[in-house]
């Protein structure tokens, strides 16, 4: 064999190496492209009835929600429509899903998803019995009534009488009578009042044989009762939001970010209302909210950009952060390039070399 032929075949062996490489690599065409999250939609029941219109559905990870999802007619969350909503969850999240009611600690469903693959997949999700009669939480009263009844009753009668019979030759004709009516009444802002009356009586009567004086003291006081005092504690609630934190802070346009809110009512009251989230100058969605009193509650948005650029993201005023939001990268894939690069052209190139020492230190 010549040295033209050997070149031939050395050639010919790089070429068939190159196209089995071409082949290995190039059949997954996702390769360098981003991955898409995995997404679910279907039904929501119990044994005994669907899930009523309005119930939300979340999709929790790793302890944390990665998205959620408001129940529809006849019991359906999401759509099969290709750009219908859907319950969606990071396909590289590497941990089972499970699904629930309201938030993690709600009612979970029977069905799992232990291997998240980039799928669109119709999941019918079964609750336990009772996971649809759950009332919302009613508002604590805490009243406090305190009545405090203090009758009091003090009489006092104290005649006195003292009679001198003192003979005497001189005659002295001597009416007096002084009557001395006092009353006296004093009314305090406890209802208490205190009457007392005081008639005093004194008076010299003249007798064929003496003098006789009388004396007659009498005071008496009415009873004194405390109409009572009512307390009662005023009921209010104090809602504050402690904290706001971003799941991610780089998206791509079209993907999600998760916005999670700490809420914490400092009365003696349950808080209810609406918290809202804003991203750069606009409000963009709300969510209610009922905590009891004393107590801390979580708050999570889904957020989906629809235009790159950086935006600061708030929770009623409380700030998050700032998502940075990442075009398309123009009309060029530089990054199907830059894998084609890596894994094809680079891998043909070192087989072709490789061969072609080969054949040259044989000779051919």
């Amino acid at each position: 064999m010549n040295a033209r032929a050997a070149r031939q075949w050395a050639t010919m062996l790089a070429t068939v190496a190159a196209l089995v490489a071409v082949a290995a690599v190039g059949v997954d065409p996702s390769v360098g492209q981003p991955v898409p999250p995995n997404a679910y939609y279907g039904v929501a029941e119990s044994s005994e009835t669907l899930a009523p219109a309005g119930t939300t559905i979340v999709a929790v990870a790793n302890g944390a929600v990665q998205d959620s999802i408001t129940v529809g007619s006849d019991g359906r969350y999401g759509s099969d429509e290709p750009d219908g909503e859907k319950l969606r969850v990071d396909s590289g999240i590497d941990s089972e899903v499970t699904f629930h009611i309201d938030g993690p600690d709600g009612p979970q469903a029977e069905e799992t998803d232990p291997n998240p693959t980039s799928e669109v997949e119709e999941l019918d999700l079964t609750f336990p019995v009772g996971s649809f009669d759950r009332e919302p939480l009613k508002q604590a009263q805490t009243p406090t009534a305190t009545q405090t009844r203090t009758p009091t009753a003090m009489q006092t009668r104290t005649p006195t009488a003292t009679q001198t019979r003192t003979p005497t030759a001189t005659q002295t004709p001597t009416a007096t009578q002084t009557p001395t009516p006092a009353a006296t009444q004093t009314p305090t802002p406890t209802a208490t009042q205190t009457q007392t009356d005081t008639a005093t009586q004194s008076g010299t009567t003249q007798s064929e044989s003496g003098t006789a004086t009388q004396t007659a003291s009498v005071t008496e006081a009415t009873p004194q009762e405390d109409a009572g005092t009512d307390t009662a504690t005023t009921q209010r609630a104090d809602l504050t939001v402690t904290e706001a934190t971003l799941n991610r802070t780089t998206v791509p346009v079209g993907g999600t970010v998760l916005v999670n809110a700490t809420l914490r009512n400092s009365g003696n009251a349950t808080a209810t209302g609406t918290v809202t989230l804003a991203v750069g100058e606009n409000d963009t969605a709300t969510q209610n909210y009922s905590v009891p009193p004393g107590e801390t509650r979580q708050s999570q948005f889904s957020y989906r950009p629809t235009a790159p650029g950086s935006f600061s993201v708030s929770v009623d005023g409380v700030s998050a952060g700032t998502v940075t939001v990442e075009g398309n990268g123009g009309l060029i894939p530089w990054g199907l390039l830059r894998t084609g690069l890596l894994f094809v052209v680079l891998p043909v190139a070192f087989i072709y070399g490789v061969l072609k020492a080969i054949a040259l230190y044989y000779g051919f």
